[in-house]
Parts: structure tokens; sequence; C-alpha cells
């Protein structure tokens, strides 16, 4: 229901009225916070409990306040304060950079006050650091921050507002009047006067008309400027309200007065006085307001698109901003580089983004210059609340309480558990404050909630979570092993268990062992939370708080008042229970009553391990008791665990909080080895507390003989957002690696570097753990090959890596036999003894013991599974007459009523329709019509065939109409420059005239140059058509056999698209890969013979990876040695060889000759004999395979390669299957026939990747690729000598066979990078498709002025051009092609020429050659196809089909881009029965002709289905008598689904793709619209004919011929010229020192070659510096000009503040031309003079 006072909308006073609500949620640099009134999705807190707050993101110096000892949090986490947790509560919430403030007061009082916390230096706290020394002053002091929010003095002051700027801080009181403190270098705290305020001082507000002093209706304070807007006054009358004051910093305009000077108190914005304010914004560099109207205007600096004018461009005075559909404003936040709106119209409002980077919300990234609507739908059917707005991300609060996030996730701001950057919203969760709320009885709730488990509300938020944000309901909630079965529970309450069944465990109704995966049926269909597993029998706990149990019951185990065994589940007599655990023959549960949880205890009561006291220990057949005792210790039972003779209890404090649910842990029964903690072995009756362990603990675990506790360390967390905490173990000496044995806990200290550890599993004597670095650790029993080893090894008392794993375990339990593991992939797998079937294996295996990791058959994930199909229920119900009557009323009535279907079953409902889907795509068979049934039901409404050629219609229109409005642009772009032509080279005549001076001549050129200079022309005509068409160089790779010529097609090619960062580029790139993998598969005859090293596509490939725009990507998460986790571990590959070898001193080598080459073991044979070391390199080659095993494993596992990357892999995937040249056997190294497919991509990902980076550490491991910290340890000698044994066993991998002493990498190794591979790429649907990319890029391009090059050397264009000149009969599509006309104009070089080239090239005087390819084609060619052999979209004539557009037809017929669908159906008639049937319960087509003939019969009085049903009948007889197969028909239904849904994907993809053209056509007519208003002020000019000074000037200094469009860049040139010749006030640096220093790391464009020639010349404009880069000859005279470009104030200042491995590229508009390393780029600027 509504809530309309929750948050207020205004506050009023006795003289003014504050407009806007207080802000619940902020944004900080690093963090976030916000503020919540609910206690739990959909209940609101007690109207006596006080709201909540939440902090996430980095602590660095306590700015979230939740202690120091958080260094950081990536979920939200209450901060726990003394003044917050008593009424009122806190208000509203403000963050700056390194500072937060709290408003503590009550929603209905006058005022309050404030606390805040964070970093103090510099005033931001408001007072001086209490703990200072005595010579401490406040401009010299030690950084000091506050422990824990504090009380900030203001006097008595009642407070009523609180907002934050980077550094200073503004607060409101009840009289309309600011105070202000904090750092004030620019006046931003409007005191009157620059330097820090040290304490809360009055801002010098302004005086209004009547004399009186402003008010305030709402303030903003930005980065380093504050504003306001002024309050209504009934005193001043009407006109008084609604001005905008500003002061502080006005670098680029930002205050918007007109001018850049700063202000030091509030001015008044003049250029807002037409129209009446409501509320303001600041950001970093630019500010916002929004009039009553909704009418929203920016101001300030306009780079990266912040100012949403659709241009770059800045703004001193305010600008009216345009909204889509003209919707009005009503909230506004500013960051850094983007900007936030909400707008719409009444309760309908939209959440609107522009700017640059992540925080935008869209998929596409970039640049957004205007206005983008970010779609919210899918994650929140409320409406927005508020929105906040930091440097690099966004929040979003919803009415219901839901705060949605996106943005860079560094340092965990996001809250969204991860630090992976976000760019589409995500949900976080309810931690918001909420006005509107629907419940079940639709009031509101304020109850009390008991106490509760914390997994159950973790498995409740789960089953509400969207798909985006939450667990898909597939997905393994919790894992068991018993004895000899397991057990595995989805987030949707589904149970399946597998293996023995003799004794009912399996709860399945039957006594026989299941090998696979088998759902068991609840009573009443209920769904189950959790499940324990004991010797032979389960206990579950279904939602609702029941519990069932099954499986042997001889001792009472089962609680269900018999002792007897029973295979289906029986109710256990508790309630509300909220877990439990089983042992050998007893269990537990704990279970909540009225006050508080109580223990309940059953079963086999021997040794005291119920807890029950020694006067019950022969009972084995009470029902459930109650075990008391821990009432009178103030604590409740959360937890337990059940070993074969004793029981652990976690009990938390009864004064603990909701989301604080740890403890201290209890024990009791049997004490052999201490194994209850105690410092005794005697047995424990009845519950008591272990002394000695006094940390919180979180999970513990029982073993036989041996106890595990995990504990709680708040803010520790993995990089997957999973806690992580220190393993207490006590017992038995074997069990816990120890030499004797513990009786109380001790750490578990025995893995190197003593890992924090995430989740820990126990079975009688063995033991496994993860570590927060995602390793699994073993030890103990080994019998069964639990631990993993081989060779007949029984036990391990020291911990053993689990390896074969594919992504690090989540999950995981360990029984007797077996262990099994659920890996943050979704995959499930499981070793040791299989016997019964215990594995759950998708293959039978023929050994009993399995000592590697093997996939488990995840039914779970069926489709099946997924469509309900294994559940009971519709399928089993007799369908009524009466029901087939109404079968087509009842779909209209679901067609009128789906708009009311509850939000938390629309997502779930989409999250079937999409799982479903993916099941399909990964290879999953569809086996039941029921199935099927369900598919076509859930199939979206706009994948339907009426829907999709309603879209297809429409954007085939769109297409038609953008390429209509192409076909004006040339003409005006023509009109432009005829003007130009006729009117300014009138004068240019006349100038050249009159200047009265001699003109040098061009140099003479060389026979060469001339004659390639004489075929620029052709040669850009040629490479136009080689990149718009790929289809030629990917026919022309496959004509090359001299491999010389292979290496020039390479190197030419990789010119055509060297610039992967434009998007379209990369595309067709991607696309030439894939036509040429076609082409290659084509000639190949074994899998063995694909992307071998010689292959043009591994070349071409290599490129791609290795490309500088996939640095972050690809190299650094390799190569960057100094990256580590939290623990401080190295987690790349390059960081574990430093680590393993300067720390650890290890030496590698594969053979003993050449270990005794490395460096470190050269010097020991001084002392020693070389047979002396043999032993250390037996040694140290184990260490090797276990770095192996486990570091390279992990490192590779860490890569997060490009959608782009994954999409190609999955091209070649589907490619080698459809030509089958993979045969059924494993290979000699044995690997499985399922991954043999991934061996070419194995192949590429090795040759491609990994060997090019350890073939040259230093290229890729130094400045170059912008690791310079790196270059110290990557030039290591002994590095480099491991790390060339490293690649040494990559090539041998890459080899067939390869060497012996390998093969234990090999048999580990290559699965695992197969298993990433094939499971990565079979993730890679929603990548962008690149041919759909093509056309909308091709079409968006056009609108692009600037002209695209690229460069060529002379030697390789020579030959490339003799190449295809020579081929062009063999690739030509057909004869007189473009292609082929092309090269009958170029020819073939002679010899001589190419010889003279080839020695340029030798000498290092070669030229490099510019050739400007023509993008544009559509305003030559006028036409436009997609050719179906490329993919690509070209002009008609270079399409496969070839042809040339119709003359005289209209412009859109020519036009044929749009995919359509084939509508190839043979099974409509049954598609269209599926649908409307209720579930059918035939297995073949004899019972289902049966059952449609009994349908038939009973549907009288439906005629429509009726005749569907006759026409069923014949089809299925049809299909009958051609001995179709049922599964051959329902592939072929799912195939014909999922072609729909691709194709629907498309559409979307397509309209989404061309919603941009309208942008890009406004902004190319204000350019040309600019142009005009440009030229008209030259005409004006030139009827006078009088020449400027400046310009004869420059005329006779280039004595030069000049042209109209020359003037400008002469003018610039010649000004350069002069300033490069004063003396002091400009600094010069030679560009190839700068790169050789690391200073530059790289530069791009033609000044790669030049770089010995090329100057930086820099000096000061105004606080800006201006960065001329030209060619100067050995007397500083400018011979050449490149670029000239402005590095702005701001910037310059923000510059000092970038983390020590930030780069900057130059100039910041436009392409780069050079990247910095930016604080080496501040210390230069630094030294630039100032300006006069």
């Amino acid at each position: 229901m509504e809530k309309s006072d929750e948050i207020d909308s205004k506050i009023h006073s006795g003289h003014f009225t504050y407009e806007v609500p207080p802000r619940k949620i902020a944004c900080g640099v690093h963090h976030s916070v916000a503020v919540t009134n609910l206690a739990e999705p959909l209940t609101y807190l007690s109207d006596n409990s006080p709201p909540v707050v939440y902090g996430w993101g980095r602590n660095v110096y306590n700015v979230i306040g939740c202690g120091d000892e958080v260094r950081a949090a990536s979920t939200p986490t209450k901060i726990d304060c003394h003044d917050f947790a008593k009424l009122p509560g806190i208000y509203e919430v403000a963050c700056g950079h390194s500072h937060t403030l709290f408003l503590r007061k009550n929603r209905h009082g006058p005022g309050g006050e404030v606390f805040g916390s964070g970093l103090g230096n510099r005033g931001r706290q408001g007072y001086p650091n209490p703990n200072a020394d005595e010579d401490d002053t406040p401009e010299v002091e030690d950084i000091w921050f506050v422990e824990s929010p504090r009380h900030i003095p203001i006097g008595s002051v009642p407070i009523v507002r609180v907002v934050c700027g980077a550094d200073h801080s503004l607060v409101l009181d009840l009289h309309g009047l600011i105070y202000a403190w904090g750092m004030n270098g620019e006046g931003q705290c409007g005191v009157g006067r620059s330097g820090d305020v040290f304490a809360p001082e009055r801002v010098v507000m302004p005086t209004v008309q009547g004399g009186g002093q402003a008010l305030v209706a709402h303030m903003a304070a930005g980065s380093r400027h504050s504003m306001f807007v002024s309050a209504k006054d009934g005193s001043m009358g009407s006109t008084a309200g609604g001005k905008v004051y500003v002061w502080g910093c006005n670098a680029s305009g930002r205050l918007g007065l007109g001018h850049d000077r700063n202000e030091l108190a509030p001015v008044l914005v003049e250029a807002l006085l037409s129209c009446k304010i409501s509320l303001v914004a600041a950001g970093e560099a630019h500010s916002g307001a929004v009039d009553v109207s909704g009418a929203l205007w920016l101001w300030g600096l306009g780079s990266y698109g912040r100012l949403g004018l659709g241009e770059i461009m800045d703004v001193p005075l305010p600008r009216r901003i345009s909204m889509p559909d003209e919707a009005r404003v009503s909230q506004l936040a500013l960051g850094s580089f983007h900007s936030v709106a909400v707008a719409g119209t009444g309760r309908t409002n939209c959440l609107y983004t522009w700017g640059y980077g992540e925080v935008l919300g869209n998929k596409m990234g970039g640049i957004a210059p205007s206005p983008l609507l970010v779609a919210l739908e899918e994650l929140s059917k409320a409406q927005v609340l508020q929105i906040a707005a930091g440097p690099y991300h966004t929040l979003v609060l919803m009415e219901d309480g839901e705060i949605i996030t996106f943005g860079q996730g560094a340092s965990g701001r996001l809250g969204t558990g991860s630090n992976k950057n976000q760019k589409v919203p995500a949900k976080i969760g309810p931690y918001g404050f909420a006005t509107k709320l629907k419940t079940a009885e639709g009031e509101r709730t304020a109850q009390k909630r008991p106490l509760e488990h914390p997994s159950e509300k973790t498995l409740k938020k789960a089953l509400s979570s969207a798909p985006g944000s939450g667990k898909q309901s597939w997905e393994i909630a919790c894992l068991e092993c018993g004895d000899m079965f397991s057990c595995a529970v989805t987030w949707h309450g589904a149970l399946y268990t597998w293996g023995s069944g003799a004794r009912g465990q399996l709860g399945t109704g039957s006594l026989q062992d299941s090998w696979v995966p088998k759902v068991v049926r609840m009573p009443s269909g209920r769904l189950v939370k959790s499940v324990a597993c004991g010797r032979e029998h389960c206990i579950a706990v279904t939602y609702d708080g029941n519990a069932y149990a099954w499986g042997k019951g001889d001792k009472g185990q089962l609680g269900v008042g018999r002792n007897e065994d029973t295979a289906t589940p029986k109710a256990v007599g508790i309630t509300n229970a909220l877990c439990c655990a089983a042992g050998e023959d007893h269990s537990g549960a704990i279970c909540r009553s009225e006050s508080e949880n109580e223990l309940y205890m059953w079963g086999a009561s021997e040794l005291g391990k119920l807890g029950l006291g020694s006067a019950q220990l022969s009972s084995t057949d009470s029902p459930p008791a109650c075990v008391r005792g821990f009432g009178k210790a103030d604590c409740v039972p959360i937890s337990l665990s059940c070993g074969q003779y004793h029981t652990a209890v976690i009990c938390a404090r009864k004064s603990d909080t909701e989301g604080d649910r740890t403890g201290r842990v209890w024990t009791f029964g049997g004490g052999w080895f201490g194994k209850l903690g105690h410092n005794d072995m005697e047995n424990q009756y009845e519950p008591k507390l272990i002394q000695s362990l006094v940390v919180r603990i979180r999970s513990v675990h029982c073993g036989a003989y041996h106890s595990c506790a995990l504990s709680y360390e708040k803010g520790v967390v993995n990089d997957n957002g999973e806690m992580a905490g220190d393993l207490w173990v006590w017992g038995r000496n074997r069990c816990i690696c120890e030499h004797e044995n513990a009786k109380v806990p001790i750490k578990f200290m025995q893995i190197d570097g003593q890992p924090k550890v995430t989740c820990v599993a126990t079975s009688d004597m063995t033991t496994m753990l993860v570590t927060s670095a995602g390793l699994v650790y073993a030890w103990g029993d080994n019998r069964n090959g639990q631990i993993g080893l081989e060779g007949g090894k029984k036990e391990s008392p020291q911990p053993e890596i689990i390896g074969n794993l594919p992504q690090p375990p989540i999950l995981m339990c360990a029984g007797p036999g077996h262990m099994v593991v659920y890996a943050r992939n979704k995959a499930m797998l499981a070793w040791g003894n299989q016997s019964c079937g215990r594995l759950g294996l998708q293959e039978k295996k023929m050994e009993k013991v399995l000592f590697k990791p093997r996939m488990v058959r995840a039914e779970w994930g069926s489709i099946e599974a997924m469509s309900g199909a294994d559940e009971e229920g519709e399928a089993g119900k007799k369908v009524t007459a009466a029901a087939l009557a109404t079968i087509g009323e009842a779909q209209e009535a679901d067609a009128g009523t789906e708009g009311s279907v509850d939000d938390g079953d629309e997502e779930d409902f989409q999250s079937t329709k999409e799982n479903m889907l993916y099941a399909i795509t990964s290879g999953q068979k569809v086996q039941r019509f029921s199935t099927m049934q369900t598919m076509l039901r859930e199939e979206p409404e706009s994948n339907k065939i009426s829907s999709l050629h309603k879209h297809e219609k429409e954007l085939k229109k769109l297409v038609e109409s953008s390429v209509q409005s192409l076909a004006t642009v040339p003409e005006k772009e023509r009109r432009l420059s005829v003007v130009l032509q006729e009117r300014v080279e009138k004068g240019i005549v006349y100038l050249n005239n009159v200047l009265q001076h001699h003109v040098h001549k061009d140099p003479e050129r060389d026979r060469l140059d001339q004659e390639l200079m004489a075929r620029m022309p052709s040669y850009e005509e040629l490479f136009t058509v080689l990149q718009l068409q790929i289809s030629y160089l990917a026919s022309l790779s496959m004509t090359i056999k001299d491999e010389a010529m292979a290496e020039v097609f390479v190197n030419v090619v990789c010119a055509i698209f060297a610039d992967l960062h434009d998007s379209r580029i990369r595309n067709l790139f991607i696309l030439l890969l894939q036509l040429m993998t076609s082409k290659e598969l084509e000639q190949a005859k074994h899998i063995d013979d694909v992307f071998q090293p010689n292959s043009r596509v591994f070349r071409l490939f290599s490129f791609f990876a290795l490309h500088r725009f996939h640095f972050e990507e690809v190299i650094h998460p390799l190569m960057d040695c100094h990256k580590t986790d939290e623990q401080g571990q190295p987690v790349t590959l390059m960081g574990a060889v430093t680590y393993k070898t300067l720390e650890k001193g290890q030496t590698w080598s594969l053979e003993f000759g050449h270990y005794l080459k490395s460096p470190s073991i050269a010097a020991k044979l001084k002392e020693q004999a070389p047979q002396e070391l043999r032993a250390d390199f037996t040694k140290e080659l184990d260490m090797f395979y276990d770095f192996f095993k486990v570091d390279v494993v992990s490192s590779i596992g860490r890569l997060a390669l490009a959608p782009s990357f994954w999409s190609f892999f999955a091209f070649c995937r589907d490619s080698i299957k459809e030509c089958q040249l993979v045969g059924g056997e494993e290979d000699e190294a044995g690997t499985e026939v399922e991954l043999k497919i991934a061996e070419p991509l194995f192949r590429l990902f090795l040759n491609g990747i990994m060997l090019p980076l350890l073939r040259d550490p230093k290229k890729f491991g130094g400045k170059e690729v912008g690791l310079l910290h790196c270059e110290k340890n990557n030039s290591d000698g002994d590095v480099l000598f491991n790390l060339s044994t490293v690649r040494d066993a990559f090539e041998d991998l890459t080899v067939p066979g390869g060497k012996k002493r390998l093969g234990k990498i090999r048999a580990r190794l290559k699965p695992e990078i197969l298993r990433y591979l094939l499971e990565r790429s079979a993730n890679a649907s929603n990548a962008e498709d690149p041919e759909s990319a093509v056309m909308v890029q091709t079409l968006v391009r056009h609108y692009d002025r600037e002209p695209r090059s690229i460069y060529v050397p002379t030697s390789p264009l020579v030959k490339f051009q003799n190449l295809l000149v020579t081929n062009v009969n063999k690739i030509r599509q057909q004869s007189g092609d473009p292609l082929d006309e092309v090269c009958r104009k170029i020819g073939l070089c002679s010899e001589a020429l190419v010889k003279e080239a080839i020695d340029k090239a030798e000498k290092g005087s070669e030229v490099l050659h510019r050739i400007t390819i023509q993008h544009r084609f559509l305003f030559t060619e006028r036409s436009m196809t997609i050719c179906q052999v490329s993919r690509c979209t070209v002009p008609l004539q270079l399409s496969a089909g070839g042809g040339k557009p119709s003359e005289e037809g209209k412009l859109s017929e020519n036009v044929d881009v749009i995919r359509t669908l084939k509508e190839d159906n043979n099974n409509k008639v049954l598609e269209d029965l599926f649908r409307s049937l209720p579930p059918l319960r035939s297995s073949n087509f004899l019972s289902l002709k049966e059952e449609f003939e009994a349908l038939l019969k009973q549907c009288s009085q439906n005629p429509t289905l009726e005749e569907m049903l006759s026409q069923g009948i014949q089809a299925v007889g049809d299909l009958i008598e051609t001995e179709t197969s049922v599964e051959e028909v329902l592939e072929a239904m799912a195939a014909v689904i999922l072609a729909r849904n691709r194709h629907s994907r498309y559409l979307q993809t397509m309209l989404l793709g061309l919603s941009r053209l309208p942008m890009e056509r406004d902004r190319h007519a204000e350019a040309i619209r600019r142009g005009e208003l440009e030229l008209k002020a030259v005409i004006e000019h030139s009827k006078t004919m009088t020449v400027p000074d400046r310009i004869s000037n420059v005329a006779k200094l280039e004595s030069a011929i000049l042209k109209g469009n020359d003037l400008p860049f002469m003018l610039q040139k010649q000004a350069a010229r002069e300033r490069t010749k004063t003396s002091h006030k400009v600094v010069r640096y030679k560009l190839e020192e700068l790169l050789s220093s690391g200073k530059v790391l790289e530069c791009f464009s033609e000044l790669e070659t030049v770089q010995g020639k090329v100057y930086l010349t820099m000096w000061s404009v105004d606080s800006d510096v201006v960065v001329h880069v030209g060619l100067l000859e050995e007397a500083d005279f400018m011979l050449e000009f490149v670029k000239q470009f402005k590095i702005p104030e701001d910037v310059i200042k923000q510059l000092p503040f970038s983390d020590k491995n930030d780069t900057t590229g130059l100039p910041l508009q436009g392409p780069f031309i050079m990247e910095w390393r930016s604080l080496e780029l501040a210390k230069l600027l630094k030294e630039v003079p100032p300006a006069d």
C-alpha cells in the first residue's frame, strides 16, 4: 500500500520550505551508503525501531563507518553505531571522497544532529584531531580518521539537511542558513575567504530585495564548488524564491557565470533569472538545475558528453537540455563524467543517463552525448524513488526499497558481492528506504521477526531473486554426502539423490541403487530448504518449517515414531524447523519457538551424543527431545553438525542482530582424542561451551574423530564475494595434520602462506577445504581415492591439492569413500569410490575408484526438470469435456490478466524460459511431449511468428528511412564545399598574385616513390574494397603456399584492420576470422590439421588477442607480476613464477643438463658437483608439476576475455562439429571424446596468446603494455629461466605425444584448459552478433566526416600488390567486379621496383604510406546488401551475387539488409496443438494418436479444437507411417523455437542499434550548420579582398600556393612556429626520450616511424596547457606540424591524484596519438611556466 509519510517530501519552517526529500542513498568515490526502513523484503521495521544504515565499498580511513578492521565490503554491511541504534535514527546521508555525513533526526521533529566518519585532515570532520600531539597544527598534522561515526558539534543549531562535496561539507539549519567546513582552497565553503575551514562556519549569505538574507530551498556540493536555490519568503513576495547562487571553483565555467573566475561567496546566476528553479545538482566539473516546469539546464565542462548537448563542448552559461519526448525532469544527480536524471509524466517516471562509461547503465558503453533511457523493467516493477551519482558508479532507489546499481565495480563500490564492472543495472537487494509495499494482506506490516539462521534469509532472497542478480532456480543450494549416497537441493527447493538405496536412503520409494540423480517427491509438493545425510538416512527441512526423514531407522534416527526403515519421506515430530544435521545413527534440528530457537535431538544416545543427559542413554525410540541448557548462558542455537559419536552446536547471543548470526561452539558426546575440544577425553552428556575457542564461528563440521570450525571475520571476502576466515581444528592427530592429538581448538597452519578459508567439508577421517584463492586441499584417508592420490597411497598426513577442477567450489561434501563439489561455473564433480553409483557420473566408468574429478550428471539442470515435467500433478490429471470446451476462453482470459501476475512469479517465469533455451543451446535434448508443451507455452510473445513479421517490417521501414536520410547528406556537404570553392578561392588567387616571394619546388622523388604516388588513388580504391568485402582476403589466404608471401599477407591484413578501437573494424575483423576458419576447415582432413602454427587464422587471431585494445583483459591478467588477492598471494601467471622464483627460491627445468645452466644453479656448481644436485632437480621438478596443476590453471581461469573472443571460439566449435572431424575414442593422452572438439581452440589459445607472451616477457611484461612496475622482476635471470621452462612445457602441450616427462602435466592441465574453453564458449550466446553490429555501424559511420586511413610500408605494399594481381582470377567473384577492375588499374610492380623496395626496407629508409579508406560507400553506390559469403554489409556490386544498383528504381529497392525468418516448420500442426492442450501423458506416437482421438471425442463443443485435433491425428499418422522417431520430431521443434528466439534477439538488437541514428543525424546537421555560419563570415570578408597581415605573413613564410581549406592549418602552424622560438615561456621534450624513460608508454599513428624527430612543446594559456607535437631540425626550427591540443585546468589538477598504474591518452578528445603514465604527465605539466 502507499505509505506516503515514510519519506518527507518537504521541510516546513516559519520562514521557508525545503522542497526536496532527504537523501536515503549516497555515493562516494569508492563507497556507498543507504538508509532502510525494512526489516526484510515486503516488511517494514516496527514503529519503535530506528532505520538501519548500510554501507559498502572500500573502507579506507573508515569512510563507511564499519570500523577500521573492515578494509572493504562488497555487499551491504550494517553500520554498527550506538547512536544509530536508538530513535530517532538516521534521517539523511551524504558521501564525500574520503568522508561521510549522517543526519540523525526525527521525521516530524524540527532538526537534528550531524555525525561524521572517515578522514579528518584539513577540517573534513569539522573539529580538530582529538588525539593530536601538542606540536600538531591544523596545517601540519598526521593523517587521522574517525574510528566510529562521531557527533560533529555545530552549537545549538538544529540541522535539517546535509550534503558533501569531495572534501567539504554543507549543512542547512532550521532557519534556512548554511554552515560549511572542510577544504576551501578555491572558496567552495563560501565563507568569504580561501583556506581550509576547520569548524562549522556560516556561509556568507547574499542579501535579497528588502534587506534580508536569502534562505535555502535546496543545496548541492560538487568536487570544488557549491550552489543553492533560494527559498520563497512570504515577506519578500512571490518572486524571491527559485534563484540559483553559486560559489567556489569556476574552471570550465562550472559556476555558470560566463567567466572562469573563482568566487569566495555565493553569487547569483543571472542567466537563470528568467525561470524559477526548484532543485540543483553539482558534479566534478559541471552543474545543473531543474526549473518548476521540469526543464533541465546544464553548464560547465562538456568533455565526454556529460552535458547532454549531443556534442562535446564546454558551456560557461546555463543551457537548456532536450529530454526525449519532452519528459519533465524531477530529479538530477551529477557524477564526474556522467549525469543521471529521473523524468516522466505523472506517476510514470523513467531513468535517463548520459556521459561516459559503465556508469550509464547500458550495454553500449563509450560516450553518450545525449540522454539515453536506462531499462529497469526487468529488475523492478516499482517506480524510481531516488538517484545518486558517484564519480564511477550510479545508485537507484526504488519505491519498494530495492537498490539498483551499475558502473565500475572496483573496491566493491557496487555492493553486488563482486569487484566486476556492471554495464547494465543489477539489483543489490532491499537495503533501501521503501515508500510503497504490496503484502498479502494489502496493508503495512510491522512484525518483529524471530531468530533465524542466516542461511534461511539467503535462501528466501535467492528464491525471489531475478535471473540477472540472484540464483537460478536449478542451481544447487545445498550439497551433502552419506556413506554410499549423495544429495543435492536446488534453489527452487527440489531434492535429488543418487547412490546406494539398500536402506531406502534415497527417498524415491525404491531400494535399488541409482547411478544418476533422481528427484525425491516430497509430501504435498513441499519445497526443500536444506538436507542432512547420516550414514544411511536423510533428514530434510522444508520451507514451511516441517522436517522429513527416510532411510535406515533401527536406532530411532528418523524421529518418525517407529524404529524401522522407510524409503519415502515421513514427517518428523517437530515444527518450525530451521536447519538439521545427521550423524551415523542420530539426528538433530534447530526449531523456532515463540521466543527463541531450540535444539531437538533424537536417535541413538550412546556416549551422550544427544546431549540429553546420562539419564536417557538407553532410549532409541523416543521422539525428538529438546536439549536444555543454552538459555542459562543467554544464547540460542543457530547451527549444528553431527559426527559419528559427537555433536557440535553454534550458539549466538540473544542480543546479536539478525545480520550477525555467528557465535561460540558447544559440544557433547564421545570425547575420544579430544574431539570435543574441552582439553580432555571425557564424554560429555550435556552441551558444554568450548572455553578456549573465543573467536566468532560461522560453521562447524564433525568427523568421526575430529572437529573443524570456520571463523567469521567481518568484511573478509574473496574475489567472488564469498566470506573467508580461519580454520580451527581439534581431535585426532592423523585427521588434523598434527603429531599429537589436539584436545583444544588450534588454528590450522599446514598450508603455505596460511590462506583464509571459504568452505570446509569433513567425513570420518578426511577433510577438504577451499582457500580464498580458490585452491582445494584435502588430507586424511585415501583408501578410496578421495584425496586423488594414485599409486596405492592409503592416506596423506599433509594437505594435498585437488587438481582438475574447472572452477573453485562454492559447495562441497565428503563421504567416507567419495567427494562431491559444486563449482562456480555451475558444474558438479565427484571422485572416489563409484560403487552403487554414489558419484552420479554422466558416464559410468569401468574403474571402481576414480582419482580424478568427473562430471556429475546434472538432472536438476535438464529441460524436463526446468519445465516441471519431472513433477507429478497436472500431467496425471484426467481432462474433462468441460475443460476442453473452454480452452480457447482460458487462453483469452490468461492474456487479459497477464499484467496481474505477481512480480516474483514473473521473475521465476522469465528465469525458467531463459534456462530452458540455454539448455537446448548447450546440446540438451527434449525427451517428452509435455516438456515441449511447456516450452511452447512459455515462448515469449515477441518470439511468435506474427510478432517477428511485425518487427521485420518495422526494421525494414526504419532502415529504408535511414538510407533515405543518408541520401540527402552528400548534397548538404557538396553545397558547402561548392560555395567555399567559388568564393574563397577567388581571394586566395588574389593573395598569391600580390605576394612577391620565391616559391620552392618540391624535392625530387625517386622512381619508386613517383610510381607509388601515381598509383595512390588506385590504392585507396583497392584497400577500400578489401576492407568492405572481406571474402577477397579470405579467399586470397587459401591461395598462398609460400611462407614469405604468407608473412606479407598477414602484415598487410593487420595494417588494414589495425584500428581495433573502432568497433566497426573490430567486428569486420572477427567476420574475417570466421570466414577464414570456414575455408581452413574445408581443406582439413583431421582435427589435428586445424589451427596449426602456420595457419593464417592463428597468426591473425594472435594479432587480435595481443592488440593494445585487449591489454587489460588479456596481457595484464597474465603478466602483471604485482597483482595479488586479498591475502597478498599472486593471481597472475607471471606473478606466480616471480613469487616461486624470488620468494621460494625454486628453479625449474625439464632436463637435468638444462637445469645446471640456471643462473642460481650455475653459482652452486662452484661448490658442488653436478650429480649432487640431481636430487634437488627431481624435487624441484615435482614442484614445477604442482605449479602447473595449481597456479597455471588458476591464472588461466581468471582470464576475463571479451565476449568477442568467446563468440569466435563458439563459431569455431560449431563449425568443427559440422565438419565431423572428431573421432569416437580417447586419444593417447586420454582426452575425453567430448573435449577433443576443443583441441583446435586449445592450439589457438596457446599459440595465439600464451606462447607469444612467454617468448617475449620483456615486451609483454614491461612498459610497452603499461606494466612499467613489472620490468625489474620480469628481467631477472632466474625468473626468465623459469619462465622459459613454462614456455617449453606449453610448447610441448601443442605437440601430439610430447615428452613423456610431461605426461602428468598433459593429463591434468590439458583437459582443464579444454573444459575452460568449451564451457566459456558455450556461454557466448549473449555476445554481440558481429554481422548485425557491422550493419548498424556502417549506417552510423556515414554521418562521420572524419577520414579513415591505414598505414602500409613500401615493401609489403608492392609485394602484396603483386600477390593480389597474380591471384585475382582465383579470388574475384566474377569477371569485371570491383576488385578485378582496380587490379587492372594498378597492374604488377616490376621486379626492379620490388628489389628497390626490399633494399630500402633493409636499410631502414622505406616510407610508411598513408592510404585513405572510403567508409561512406552509400554516397557513391546508393545500394546496400548483406553478402551471403562474408556476411558483411557491402555495396550491391561487392556482394557475392554481384550486380549494380537500379538507376530507375527507388533507393529503398537497392537496400536489402534485413534478415527474414524462413517459415520452414513441418510440425506446425503439432506445435499449435501442444500449445492448446493440457499436459500430455504419451511417450510415443501410437499413444499420442490414441490420446488425440480420445480428446477428439470430448471436444464436440469446441469446433476449433476439434479441427486442430483432426489435423493432429492425421499428422501423427503420417509420422508413424514414415517411421519417424519421437526424438527427431522433438529435436526439429526445438530447433524451430531456437531459430525464432535468435531472430527475435537479432531484431531487437538491430532496433536498439539503429536508435542511435537520429542522434548522429542531428550531430551531423549541427556540424553543417556551424560550417555554413563560418562560411558566411569568410564570404563577407572575401568581398573586400583585403588580406589580413597574418595571412600574408603565413603565405610568405610557407613559400607555397595556398588553398582555401589550408588557411586554418597554416595559421595554426605559423603561430606554433613563433611560439617554439620563444625563450623561457615554453618547455620542450623529445618523444624518443619520453618513450625510453617510460613516461610515454606508446605512440600511435604516423608518430611510430618518426619518433627520433618528434618534439613536444608545451606552454600555458590562462590556466590550461597547450601541447604542440611537431618535427624539428637541429636549429630548433619547426619543419612539420603534426598535432596541437589543449590540456584543460581541471584535468591538470586531477592528474596528481591518479593511481600509480593509471594512464592518460592524449589528446583528450578524438583518437589518441600517444599514451602517458598519468603521474609522469602531471610532473611534466608542473614544469610548464605560467602564462603572462
